[in-house]
């Protein structure tokens, strides 16, 4: 069952390990969350537009997450599965992918000033249509 957390504030809120599969996120403030240990549990959610920004996501599994349009400016996303996720026109200036695994990723429209992809992996990485 679909839970609905549109336009939820979790502003700097600790939700370690929470579940947000299925679950609507559309127009919700994750900014400064901690979401670690994220699992794969944003994979089949609706996050178009959220603000993550500031948010702990090192390591987080979000595999082919539909995070278009989203605010993850500074961002931790360290080490993160973000491989075959929709990024189209995320604002991830400062986030730091350093590790993260980023292949078949539609990062088109893509705001990366400044954003730390140090070993990142980029195969497949769709970044300008």
């Amino acid at each position: 069952r679909e839970v609905s957390a549109a336009r939820a504030d979790f502003c700097f809120a600790s939700l370690r390990g929470a579940n947000f599969a299925g679950a609507d996120l559309s127009h919700a403030n994750l900014a400064g969350a901690d979401l670690t240990p994220l699992n794969n549990l944003l994979g089949a959610s609706r996050v178009i537009p959220t603000n993550l920004g500031d948010a702990n996501l090192a390591n987080a599994n979000l595999s082919g997450a539909k995070l278009g349009r989203c605010h993850l400016a500074n961002a931790n996303l360290r080490g993160a599965i973000v491989a075959d996720c929709d990024l189209t026109g995320a604002d991830l200036s400062g986030a730091d992918l350093s590790g993260a695994d980023l292949s078949g990723t539609d990062l088109s429209s893509a705001n990366l000033n400044g954003a730390e992809l140090r070993g990142a992996k980029l195969e497949g990485t769709l970044l300008a249509k």
